[in-house]
């Protein structure tokens, strides 16, 4: 099942990057960072509210919101992507690692794309008992962190680096 590949390569993902303690020099691009281990590649942003955006490589290539919201570990929601020029629908999965709330966002190549155009990006969805949750992040710097991460992703020889299937 779909799913399951999904929710268990995101839990080895995160695993690599909420246990890696040690991280190679960061680098800025903007508003984002990314940074390279032995194990994973990462670019993000934080908002001013402390969630974050970002992609994360090890085994495959995953884009993420971690922003504390409380979600239902391997339910999938429904979530509003939207930037000045373009909105689109998503689905993501939510995922409990380590006290962490991730959620997964589907349909890599949109995402990327997206995050190509724009000074900011807004994700809102309606999560488990009503609750809705809405997180703004800034775009400067996203496209070329995410091209980075992407890059060191293959040159660092992980597990072939794959995007997220669809």
């Amino acid at each position: 099942m779909r799913i399951s590949k999904l929710t268990n390569a995101l839990l080895i993902t995160t695993n690599l990057l909420l246990s890696s303690i040690v991280f190679a020099d960061e680098i800025k691009f903007h508003e984002w960072t990314h940074e390279t281990t032995k194990k994973f590649s990462k670019a993000m942003t934080k908002n001013e509210a402390g969630s974050e955006f970002g992609i994360i490589c090890a085994d495959k290539c995953f884009y993420y919101i971690n922003s504390g919201t409380v979600c239902t570990s391997n339910n999938q929601y429904l979530v509003m992507m939207s930037t000045e020029y373009f909105a689109t629908t998503l689905k993501m999965n939510c995922v409990l690692r380590e006290n962490n709330y991730f959620q997964i966002l589907d349909n890599f190549d949109v995402v990327k794309k997206t995050i190509a155009k724009g000074n900011n990006i807004s994700f809102v969805t309606s999560l488990d008992n009503g609750i809705i949750s809405a997180s703004f992040f800034g775009l400067k710097g996203a496209y070329s962190a995410s091209n980075k991460t992407i890059s060191d992703a293959i040159k660092n020889k992980y597990p072939t680096p794959k995007m997220q299937d669809n």
